[in-house]
């Protein structure tokens, strides 16, 4: 999983931590908790009721249990084998779903099925496990109330304000953030002890289409203080009038790899004879490309602030002589993946088979671009280059493997004429004749036939009794 070779969604360890049915009074105590399961693009619904999961000593959730119920529920809808599990400590109740056709897999919680419940309350059992792909909150006060702010959601080619009013609840936070995402988020709530106050309630969100998310504060602290749900590394040093000292240095570490940025190499796109945040936000999306890390700046209370976020879902570690001036005491990105992970700050899976992506020879010559106008030298000679290179090797072998077929082709077509000359000629043998020895044939046997005809006539001569019969 830390390494990112990870093709499945494993649950977490339930040792330290039970995962129940929600408690409520005057709810049927078996109703079913539901969970969407999206295998490549086609939907399944699960239904887990508690007889079915429930271990007797002590009386919980058997995690292993659950796990089963989802790949049995799911293959019998599909009618085949497509989803697998394997128990990684039965002990612990740790397991993994994955799908064996390599399609990208994603689980979800669905609400209640009782209507006078918030549309984001659910059982949370796949929230709880760990299985919740995206986003998950740790245990929270429920009746914490927020401050006025915005929030910022993220994935690629999406982002999302919300508006969040003073004295907003977890819930009600989330019931906006559902509002607002409309059929693009899937927001969960979790509430183990309706109606009593003060319970720890958990909160998780995923895109539907199972792409990585970035949540950050825009303004104010609803989301690092309130939902603990943050996975940005949000400065909360104002750089507005920040300029580099000699010799500044920004390192980022994202993937196993430290990148080192020279703050005072930067390119100077504005001409001011000074390097600016604004600056350096552009430099790094030019040496990132917008992948791994993605740099911002967010205005809050007339100060700006740098935001770095990964479009991947990767955590980013910052450091360098700089960092504290560019990003105050932000050091790190926090984990929000149900099933803790050192690489990832959420549930994400490695694509395979048909849903991996790639980019096309064009679509880096456009990086390409950016990086000369960004003037980074280095981002060139260490990746761009690099991906030219191997773009171009590529275009060779694949010319080097058209011409041998093409040479295949032209053999092929040379052999089918001379074969067609050959059963040509061997047909006419067969089947042509010989015109003078054929009408010599055909006259002998015509004279045959008159000369039967001439001798039948005067054997059997007519009498006037054959002709008055």
């Amino acid at each position: 999983l830390d390494l990112g070779l990870s093709t499945a969604i494993q649950s977490r360890d339930d040792s330290t931590a039970d995962t129940l049915f929600p408690s409520i009074p005057c709810v049927d105590p078996n109703m079913a908790a539901l969970l969407s399961v999206t295998l490549g693009g086609e939907n399944f619904r699960v239904k887990i009721y508690p007889d079915d999961v429930l271990s007797s000593t002590p009386p919980k959730v058997d995690q292993l249990k659950v796990i089963k119920q989802i790949v049995k529920q799911v293959n019998a809808t599909s009618g085949s084998e497509v989803l697998g599990y394997s128990a990684l400590d039965a002990a612990a109740g740790r397991g993994a779903l994955y799908a064996k056709n390599g399609e990208s897999l994603r689980i979800a919680d669905l609400p209640l099925s009782d209507p006078s419940f918030s549309p984001s309350y659910s059982a949370g059992i796949a929230l709880q496990m760990g299985l919740a792909s995206g986003l998950t909150s740790p245990s929270i006060p429920d009746n914490t109330l927020s401050g006025a702010g915005t929030i910022r959601i993220e994935s690629p080619g999406r982002t999302l304000d919300v508006a969040i009013s003073a004295g907003d609840t977890p819930l009600a936070i989330a019931d906006k953030i559902r509002k607002a995402g409309g059929g693009w988020l899937d927001v969960t709530y979790f509430d183990p002890e309706l109606p009593a106050v003060g319970s720890g309630a958990r909160i998780g969100l995923a895109s539907k289409d199972g792409s990585p998310l970035s949540i950050y504060d825009v303004e104010g602290d609803v989301v690092s203080t309130v939902l603990s749900l943050d996975n940005a590394v949000r400065g909360d040093a104002d750089v507005t009038g920040w300029a580099p000292a000699a010799g500044d240095t920004l390192s980022l570490t994202v993937d196993g790899y430290t990148h080192t940025l020279d703050l005072n190499g930067i390119f100077d796109s504005n001409s001011s004879g000074t390097i600016d945040a604004e600056e350096v936000a552009a430099a790094i999306n030019s040496r990132f490309q917008g992948q791994d890390i993605k740099a911002a700046l967010v205005d809050d209370g007339g100060g700006q602030y740098l935001v770095l976020t990964s479009p991947r879902g990767y955590s980013i570690e910052a450091g360098g002589s700089a960092r504290a001036a560019l990003l105050g005491t932000a050091t790190a990105t926090a984990s929000r993946a149900g099933s803790p992970s050192a690489r990832y700050t959420q549930n994400v899976v490695v694509r395979t088979a048909s849903n991996g992506q790639k980019t096309d020879f064009f679509g880096v010559l456009d990086n390409l671009v950016n990086s000369i106008k960004a003037e980074d030298r280095e981002g060139l000679s260490n990746i761009m280059l690099g991906k030219v290179d191997a773009f171009m090797e590529n275009l060779l072998k694949c010319r080097s493997s058209q011409g041998a077929l093409m040479k295949r082709y032209e053999n092929n077509q040379a052999r089918f004429k001379q074969n067609d000359i050959y059963l040509t000629d061997l047909y006419s043998k067969i089947s042509d004749i010989d015109l003078a020895e054929t009408s010599t044939k055909f006259a002998m046997a015509q004279a045959i036939y008159q000369s039967s005809l001439a001798v039948i006539a005067k054997i059997v001569q007519p009498t006037l009794v054959d002709f008055l019969r």
